[in-house]
């Protein structure tokens, strides 16, 4: 695709332990727009956190490739990552796990302003991780908490705000409403539609829920025990399913929506 961030080619990861072999993924390939967000979608199981994993460098793959910016990510040095991870970075299921507790969240937000931005001083500090928590919807009070002492939605929206401090071209987000209710599920993803147009970022969504993801992205796949089920509009994937397993998933939200 000419437009593409993000490609992934023919990609497989497999995990060996002794003589048993698991074949995560299984030659999956799909591209990424500029600005697009794009789903990921599958039970339990299904391979797509562990391809999450790998479009992050927090896996490498036993064979295919990812390239990202135009970069093969398998072929970056040690300071080529480091460039990758301002341009990449992840919001992951558990708010509160992503967290250190013995820091408070503005420490956490300072993190990457310092390292991989190159901030220092602590006024710019001060006024980027308040106009970070502004762009989230959180009042700039919430900084000097510890993550424990938000609720599960403040919590998130401060991992999104941490996530998007080096204002990333990717931003992975793997489950980041399946801990939250009904009313914070639809306000974050309220707020990542706005994210992603306000930065001009991307975002590779994995979710359980079909339903969810149709309401976010324009195109998806739907992975199957590592393999790629279907692969297309998000719209079509539901209205017109093609394979058992699909038609399963699309069956399911229909009953709990």
């Amino acid at each position: 695709m000419e437009n593409a961030l993000l490609c992934v080619n023919n990609l497989k990861k497999t995990f060996s332990g002794g003589k048993t072999q698991i074949d995560a993924v299984c030659g999956v390939s799909f591209s990424v727009s500029k600005g697009e967000i794009f789903g990921i979608v599958g039970e339990s199981g299904s391979g797509k956190s562990t391809l999450l994993r790998l479009v992050a460098g927090m896996e490498r793959p036993t064979s295919g490739s990812i390239s990202f910016d135009g970069k093969d990510i398998g072929e970056l040095s040690a300071s080529g990552r480091r460039t990758l991870y301002r341009k990449l970075q992840m919001v992951f299921q558990s708010p509160l796990a992503s967290f250190d507790p013995r820091m408070t969240v503005r420490r956490s937000i300072y993190e990457p302003l310092r390292n991989l931005c190159g901030v220092r001083d602590e006024k710019a500090l001060n006024e980027r991780a308040s106009e970070l928590f502004d762009m989230v919807g959180l009042d700039a009070g919430l900084l000097d908490r510890y993550a424990f002492e938000m609720s599960g939605g403040q919590c998130q929206r401060a991992a999104i705000a941490r996530a998007i401090a080096v204002r990333p071209k990717l931003l992975l987000c793997d489950e980041v409403t399946s801990a939250l209710d009904v009313s914070a599920q639809a306000n974050i993803v309220a707020l990542l539609c706005e994210l992603s147009k306000y930065l001009d970022m991307s975002i590779l969504f994995v979710s359980h829920d079909i339903a969810l993801v149709s309401n976010i992205c324009g195109r998806s796949i739907v992975m199957h025990r590592g393999v790629c089920e279907e692969y297309g509009l998000t719209k079509s994937l539901i209205t017109e399913p093609r394979t058992d397993y699909t038609k399963q998933l699309v069956s399911y939200a229909a009953i709990t929506l």
